[in-house]
């Protein structure tokens, strides 16, 4: 039989929801439908024929942009994050196709993994100017990512019946798209002991006995502290900091500091063939990005 429109298609078929669109006969047992508008992206619809039922899910494309870019790094702590796509998204699907996870630089697996739940993140949909325009979309975390972290978008191609989303993602969660991005190292100190020979700071807290002792410099000795970025001004309040920082024991008489980009050296009278204990408290150093001081812990030499 030769094909044409179906003015009655609820003979043979029904979609829940309805769909606006056309039911045309392709032949004597084909029956198409096209719809009047794309399908929606990670939108359902419920097709019933002969008395049995099929669950149809339309998949989502990937994001054609995203801020912050694909790959960038050295980010300050992370509120947001833009998406755009070529098709408009339910918010509420958009959020459960979403996976955020953070993991400390350089980013490999292992652990302080951390996942993020529908509960940690909304996803608010931005007015288009027109209906043809891409539509985008802010992601907005209710707790910033920290610095010092590698981190993972994922969107899945569908969604299952059995929602999910966030951390809770189903078994049926295959991704379509990844972003990667990283907030800036945090600032650090990273060595601390004489020019020649230092050890390493360690952020948490570290104590070194006394086998690990330095000898340092007979000519103009110093204690010098590195860090992974340059320091910024110690005039005044920053001089305070710095001797709230670098802690002496015995005290050393005319104690000085100066300061040549990522390098910090402390000067004094030391007195030779004498024992110091030289430690590194949690001070309000700053950086010439304004980040404070990554110490949790005093470090002990």
């Amino acid at each position: 039989a030769a094909g044409g429109p179906e003015d009655a298609p609820a003979r043979y078929v029904q979609l829940e929801p309805a769909q606006p669109g056309a039911f045309t006969w392709l032949d004597a047992r084909t029956l198409q439908f096209r719809p009047a508008d794309p399908w929606p992206p990670l939108a359902g619809v419920s097709v019933k024929v002969e008395g049995k039922s099929f669950r149809l899910v339309t998949l989502m494309a990937a994001p054609t942009a995203s801020q912050p870019a694909n790959g960038a790094e050295g980010l300050p702590p992370l509120e947001s994050i833009a998406l755009t796509f070529p098709e408009p998204i339910a918010a509420a699907a958009l959020a459960r196709a979403l996976t955020i996870e953070h993991r400390p630089l350089p980013g490999l697996s292992g652990d302080d993994t951390r996942r993020l739940s529908l509960q940690d993140f909304e996803v608010k949909s931005v007015e288009r100017a027109s209906p043809g325009d891409a539509a985008s979309y802010v992601v907005r975390l209710r707790q910033a990512i920290p610095l010092g972290r590698k981190v993972f978008v994922r969107f899945r191609l569908r969604l299952g019946d059995g929602g999910g989303g966030g951390a809770t993602a189903g078994a049926d969660s295959t991704a379509v798209s990844e972003l990667t991005f990283a907030t800036a190292e945090p600032f650090r100190a990273v060595r601390f002991g004489c020019r020649r020979t230092q050890l390493p700071v360690v952020a948490s807290g570290a104590r070194y006995p006394s086998e690990q002792a330095l000898a340092c410099e007979e000519s103009d000795p110093a204690i010098v502290v590195e860090f992974n970025a340059p320091l910024e001004s110690l005039a005044e309040a920053g001089a305070i900091a710095g001797r709230n920082f670098v802690r002496v024991t015995p005290a050393v008489a005319n104690f000085a500091f100066t300061l040549a980009g990522k390098r910090l050296e402390a000067r004094g009278d030391f007195a030779r063939e004498t024992a110091y204990r030289v430690t590194l408290a949690p001070a309000l150093l700053r950086d010439q990005r304004g980040r404070t001081l990554d110490l949790a812990g005093a470090n002990e030499l």
